[in-house]
């Protein structure tokens, strides 16, 4: 398989899936969570905004 045979919607749904489990590392937060947390910043606004 290459990467230009995954669609750009498998990607987003894999970054979503890693970026909302809670994570020992984070005090049990999600990095989602961590990310706004510390810049205000919505990430998930943000990533939607990426072009693959």
């Amino acid at each position: 398989m290459k990467f230009t045979d995954i669609a750009r919607k498998e990607v987003v749904e894999a970054v979503h899936k890693l970026n909302s489990r809670p994570r020992k590392c984070l005090d049990y937060a999600t990095p989602y969570e961590t990310f706004m947390e510390l810049t205000g910043l919505d990430a998930i606004v943000l990533v939607k905004g990426i072009r693959l």
